[in-house]
């Protein structure tokens, strides 16, 4: 039975069997269908976050919009708005620092909506050079349980406070939002691992063949003064040219050691240095997945300790599963870390030394963890490394 179309009231309903389609075709719609296209064009971040604030101030009737991006550190990273020119947010004495009624809504990540925002407890007041602003409406940008940033509103232009509707459409557009910001991430981060691993590639170039070469021609002059008996001033000049060589090497080997330290901070990029490390000696490349708010939430004194736990995890895969496959996630849920790394080699076998897993057992002792190995399903081994991480709040 063949279905039918009709249109009723700027509405396309499809009728087909007992299925009902309904696609409404209203500025709201497009402007959401906007944002997920530009999210999925691989525009750049700034513009999508630009046209989803413009989007957020026209679908809501505000006067101003705005969206901020927050870096790992915390720091406002990126920040869009629409609603002036740029004369005048030049004098604007400073942009919002995540101080006050912004601050708590990073710090308490929840939609908030008020008639008068310079009532709230939170509100510091605003610089020099801002547009007065009462009507209030903010929501978190969050993805996977990280903390983004946060887009807002103020000023609906009819003078009435914002409504659920707006409060609906801007969670939508937050959605969005966070998509864009974490795709731009991805992205980031993979240009990360390109240049580790050429930096890991060009190290070991510099080790493989000219430390090698260097080496066997300092050892070839050493032997023809022993052998032709050389001294003087030519046996002089020989060992001359010999300690050049000597500190040759020694300039290339600190070159080396500066390429393999990526010198990029962050618990997220040194896992990807550890990952890197191992993936060289494996003929696939293991899945990296990180879920959470891996970047904000790991105090350095246990993200040492889960460093080394990816290390010797990934190295053991490699040693001794034979595996083709394997899997590493580091997740931070609420207030648990785990390390979880799979593979589909021949499965964990008693080792006759213990000494990695040992340290990773006690790692886990040190915080009340808990570290298993059991078998991966159907073939391979499950090793799971999981603590806690008190809040610092």
């Amino acid at each position: 039975m063949p279905g039918s179309v009709t249109q009723c009231n700027g509405a396309w309903t499809s009728n087909r069997f007992s299925d009902i389609h309904i696609l409404v075709t209203t500025p709201e719609t497009n402007a959401l269908l906007d944002a997920v296209i530009d999210v999925a064009s691989g525009m750049s971040l700034k513009s999508t976050l630009q046209r989803i604030a413009n989007n957020a101030a026209a679908l809501t009737d505000a006067h101003y919009a705005a969206i901020g991006v927050r870096g790992p550190e915390g720091e406002l990273e990126e920040f869009v708005w629409a609603g002036m020119t740029d004369e005048e947010a030049d004098e604007i004495e400073r942009f919002p620092e995540g101080r006050g009624l912004l601050g708590h809504l990073l710090a308490h990540p929840r939609v908030m909506r008020l008639d008068d925002l310079t009532t709230h407890p939170t509100t510091v007041g605003f610089p020099a050079g801002h547009p007065p602003m009462k009507s209030f409406l903010g929501a978190p940008i969050t993805v996977r349980g990280e903390k983004y940033g946060q887009i807002y509103l103020t000023e609906k232009r009819n003078g009435q406070p914002f409504t659920e509707e707006d409060e609906r459409l801007t969670q939508s557009l937050a959605t969005a939002a966070g998509v864009a910001i974490d795709n731009a991430r991805s992205h980031e981060l993979r240009e990360d691992l390109a240049l580790v691993g050429d930096r890991e590639r060009i190290a070991r170039d510099l080790h493989d063949l000219v430390i090698q070469r260097l080496f066997a021609t300092g050892m070839s002059l050493q032997g023809l003064i022993r052998q032709e008996r050389l001294e003087g001033e030519v046996a002089d000049r020989i060992n001359a040219a010999i300690a050049e060589l000597d500190k040759t090497v020694k300039q290339i080997l600190q070159t080396i050691f500066a390429l393999q330290d990526t010198g990029i901070g962050g618990f997220r990029r040194r896992v990807i240095g550890e990952y890197e490390a191992v993936r060289g000696l494996l003929d696939y490349q293991p899945e990296l997945i990180f879920d959470g708010p891996v970047d904000t939430s790991i105090p350095e004194q246990i993200a040492v300790h889960a460093v080394a736990v990816v290390r010797e995890l990934l190295s053991n895969v490699a040693k001794h599963a034979k595996a083709t496959w394997a899997q590493v996630t580091v997740a931070v849920r609420g207030e648990e870390l785990s390390v979880t790394v799979l593979d589909n080699g021949i499965g964990f076998t008693e080792p006759t030394r213990r000494r990695g897993l040992s340290n990773i057992a006690k790692r886990a002792d040190s915080f009340s963890g808990l570290f298993t190995i059991e078998p991966n399903e159907p073939k391979g081994t499950k090793a799971r490394w999981q603590i806690f991480v008190p809040n610092e709040d």
